[in-house]
Parts: structure tokens; C-alpha cells; sequence
């Protein structure tokens, strides 16, 4: 269903805690391609390299797994939470927050070793 990640692309890449979800795919691909700058529609998927492309899709299934794992926090609104002393937030050292995407190191280091999220400067 999914323009970078494919259902049998899915079971080889992730440990199938998570079963493929089509729509989830597509959230993880958009939100991939927002941690990448917008570079992958911008270029078209098809044309990056072969390195790239692997590095991409694991990092959409992986991010995948974790949009359903997290799911329920990831929705609210709230920026924090807490109730008789007790609080919750995202550990920042498992977690990264960057374009209003929260992922895992993960994928944002797949997504880095592609070369598509690295950040330049003018």
C-alpha cells in the first residue's frame, strides 16, 4: 500500500511485534519524509540510490512499529502529564522530537546514515 514500503518489505524488516498497517505505512513514510527535509518526494523515492532507499525503508518500519507502539501518547494533546506526584514524559535520550516528528534514534539514525536528514547550512 505504501509508496516506499511494501507489506512483504515490512515483515522482513521489523521483528512483527506490530502487524502492517497501510495506513500507518503512509504516516510513517509522510512523517519520514518530513524528518528528510521533504527530500525524498522531492527527489522521488525511485531515483535515490540503492543504499538509500534500504536505509529509508527500514527507517518507515521502524518508525511504523513505533507510531503503534506509542499511539495513544503520540495523539494527545497534552505536553505533560502528571497527578498526585506522579508525571510522565517521553525519555529524551530514546526519543527524538525534530519538525514536529517524534521518533526513535532509530530511524532518525537510518535516516542520517542516507545522508537525506542531514541538515545543511547555506
Amino acid at each position: 500500500m505504501g509508496a516506499y514500503v511494501d507489506e512483504a518489505d515490512y515483515m522482513a524488516m521489523t521483528d512483527g511485534s506490530q502487524p502492517y498497517d497501510g495506513p500507518r505505512i503512509l504516516q510513517a513514510e509522510d512523517e519520514v519524509n518530513d524528518l528528510c527535509f521533504g527530500r525524498i518526494a522531492a527527489i522521488g523515492f525511485e531515483h535515490l540510490t540503492e543504499f538509500q532507499r534500504r536505509r529509508v525503508q527500514k527507517a518507515v518500519c521502524l518508525h511504523a512499529v513505533f507510531l503503534a507502539q506509542y499511539a495513544d501518547m503520540l495523539q494527545s494533546p497534552l505536553a505533560s502529564y502528571g497527578i498526585n506526584g506522579v508525571s510522565m514524559s517521553f525519555d529524551s535520550g530514546k526519543t527524538v522530537t525534530q519538525g514536529g516528528v517524534t521518533t526513535s534514534h532509530a530511524v532518525l539514525a537510518q535516516l542520517r546514515q542516507s545522508g537525506l536528514a542531514v541538515r545543511l547550512i547555506p
